[in-house]
This record gives structure tokens, sequence and C-alpha cells, in this order.
């Protein structure tokens, strides 16, 4: 079962899809996959037709939340697992170079920066940037999303994230909202695009705006 969007390298002809693993793979034949996988399967010629060719995969713990996002130089694939952490896949084997805890579900693309190493992973929590050194991943700033003025009488109100981020040469955008955040749910009641500076994750600037977005930035 595909879990979200799927991803398109185009100097590779290949795809990355977030899914759930074969349901064998977990000890058990029930019907139920109790593991999220990354898989790639390339588009090949066969007899002058074009064909979907599964290469490999990736097993983790519960599913994601999140669609498979390039790095700029293709070489590695970033996800989101159903247990708070980010992963770090080898594009050529499928097999993990690094696991970072976030503490929160990834949802949406992490956005990945062009020109640098930093990943940018949203979460229903806040944002958090991390760097991918190579065989390891670090974390970075948590951003600050305080831009509402919540009264602090008000239990079980706050700030949330609500959308994923998109990385610029001097900033992210995204979007964030303030309303209730009891029971582990939110329910936004005012939303804004909110502008973070990419050093330092606070914010740059703010608007206000209407409605939540389900677009990317």
């Amino acid at each position: 079962e595909v879990a979200n969007s799927l991803s398109v390298d185009g100097r590779t002809n290949r795809l990355w899809i977030a899914a759930t693993a074969p349901d064998a793979a977990d000890g058990a034949i029930d019907g139920v996959s109790e593991l999220g996988a990354l898989y790639r399967i390339d588009v090949v010629q066969r007899a002058g037709a074009w064909a979907l060719e599964p290469v490999c995969r990736r097993d983790f713990t519960g599913g994601s939340a999140s669609t498979p996002t390039l790095g700029a130089n293709g070489t590695r694939v970033y996800l989101g697992d159903n247990v708070g952490s980010l992963l770090s896949i080898d594009a050529e084997t499928c097999g993990e170079r690094w696991s970072v805890p976030l503490g929160a579900q990834v949802f949406g693309s992490v956005a990945a920066a062009s020109d640098g190493r930093e990943i940018y992973a949203a979460t229903a929590t806040g944002i958090f940037q991390v760097f991918d050194d190579g065989d390891r991943g670090r974390r970075g700033w948590t951003a600050i999303n305080d831009v509402y003025d919540v009264p602090a009488t008000l239990s079980g109100y706050g700030e949330m994230n609500l959308l994923l981020t998109g990385a610029g040469a001097n900033g992210l955008l995204t979007q964030v909202g303030v309303g209730l955040t009891t029971g582990g749910r939110a329910l936004p009641v005012r939303t804004g695009i909110l502008h973070l500076d990419r050093a330092t994750g606070r914010p740059r600037g703010f608007a206000d705006g209407l409605e939540e977005s389900l677009g990317a930035m």
C-alpha cells in the first residue's frame, strides 16, 4: 500500500516510493504488514517497450507519512519513519546510511537544500534542521514558531506547524497555525505563512492567511 506521493529521478529513470513492506516481511502472513518500506523501481526498456523493475527496498518500523526526497546529487534519499526519525538511504543499494531521531513523525516531503548539506524536516511540533555529514546525520536548530500571541491562561491552546517546508537561498517558507492542541491533535483557528532564517531557524517575516494550504512552497 503506497503511503504518499512518489519521487522521480529524471537522471537515472528511478522511482522512489514509500509504502508498506510485503506482508511476510514482519514474520507473519496475516494480511497486515507491520513494516514500512522504501522501494527503488527502475524504468527500463525491454524489447522496445518500457517496464518497471523493482531493484531494492529498505524496510523500517511502522509506516511513513512522508514522500521520499532526493538529495541534490541523487546519491541519497530522505524520508521519515513511523517512530519519529529521519532516515538517509543510499540510492544505489537502499541501505540505511544514518538515522536521526526527531521525536515527532515527519510529514510531507523533507526539503533538501540544493546548495548545501542541510535537510529540513517538517513535523506537527515544528521544523528540524539536520546536516548530512556523509556517514552520519547531525541535528541543527529547531525552528522557533513564536509568531502568535497566545495567552498563558488558555489551556490546550498553542502554535503548530501545518505544512512541509520550502528551502530558498536565504530562508525557509512554511505554514503555521494557532489553535487547540489537546489530545495529541491540532485544530488551527488561525493560519499564516512563516519565513524562517535559514541559518538560525528564527522568524524573519510572517503573513496571516485565511485557510490551511494543501500545496507546496
